[in-house]
C-alpha cells in the first residue's frame, strides 16, 4: 500500500462530503468578496476625505464603523447647527455592472446638495442639470466609464450587493475631475424608493462655513 500524501489526504477527505466542500468553498468566495468590498469602500472615503481636507467640509458618521447607518432625521438636526451651509447624505450602493470583476464604488447622494458640498467632483454644467431632473440619472469616472464600456447616453443595470436591489441607470455624462476616477454617482432618492424608503444613511458629508468652529 502506497503511503498516503499530504496532498492525496486533502483530496480524499474533500471528495467524502462533497456539499459541505461546496459549501465551503462559497463561504471563502463571498467572505473575500466583503473584504474586498470593504476596502474599496474604505479606499473611496479616504480619498474623499484627503480631497475634502483643504475644503470647509466635515463629515459625520457613526462611531462603531463608517459603514453603519443613522437615521436620515439626523440631516435635519445638523442643519440647524450655526455655521452649517449644507448637508449632503451619502449612501453606498455597491452595485456590480456587466464586469462582476470589477469593484467600484456607487455611492447615492443627494443631488441638490451634491456640487455644493463637493465641488472637488466637476462635471459640466449641462451634465449636472440632467442629473438633477432625471431620478435614474448617473454621473461616472473616466475609469469605471472604460472598465464597463459606458458613454453618456448608455443605459446599465447595476446588480445589488449590499443592498437586494438591481437598478437601470441613465449615462448622463462623466466627471471631467473627481478625486477617485472610479466613482459612480447615482440619487438617493432612487435608491430609497427601492428599498421601500427605510431613511438611513451612511454618512452625511456636510459643508461649514469654518471647520475650526465646528470644534
Amino acid at each position: 500500500v502506497e503511503p498516503m500524501t499530504f496532498v492525496s489526504l486533502v483530496s480524499k477527505n474533500l471528495s467524502r462530503n462533497k456539499r459541505r466542500t461546496i459549501l465551503t468553498v462559497i463561504s471563502v468566495a463571498v467572505l473575500l468578496f466583503l473584504f474586498t468590498l470593504l476596502l474599496t469602500v474604505l479606499t473611496t472615503m479616504r480619498s474623499i476625505l484627503v480631497s475634502a481636507d483643504t475644503q470647509a467640509v466635515l463629515a459625520v458618521h457613526r462611531k462603531t464603523a463608517i459603514t453603519d447607518t443613522m437615521p436620515e432625521s439626523y440631516r435635519k438636526k445638523i442643519e440647524e447647527i450655526p455655521g452649517v451651509i449644507a448637508v449632503c447624505p451619502f449612501e453606498w450602493y455597491g452595485g456590480l455592472g456587466s464586469d462582476i470583476r470589477y469593484l467600484f464604488p456607487s455611492l447615492a447622494v443627494d443631488p441638490n446638495t451634491f456640487p455644493t458640498v463637493m465641488p472637488e467632483f466637476k462635471m459640466h454644467r449641462e451634465v449636472y442639470q440632467q442629473f438633477l431632473m432625471n431620478r435614474k440619472a448617473a454621473v461616472t469616472g473616466l475609469k469605471t466609464a472604460q472598465k464597463l464600456r459606458l458613454k453618456p447616453g448608455d443605459r446599465t443595470i447595476l446588480h445589488g450587493t449590499i443592498y437586494p436591489v438591481d437598478l437601470e441607470f441613465e449615462i448622463v455624462g462623466l466627471f471631467t475631475e473627481a478625486p477617485n476616477p472610479a466613482i459612480f454617482i447615482l440619487h438617493r432618492d432612487y435608491l430609497e424608493e427601492a428599498l421601500g424608503r427605510p431613511g438611513r444613511v451612511n454618512i452625511f458629508w456636510v459643508k461649514v462655513e469654518n471647520t475650526q468652529q465646528m470644534e
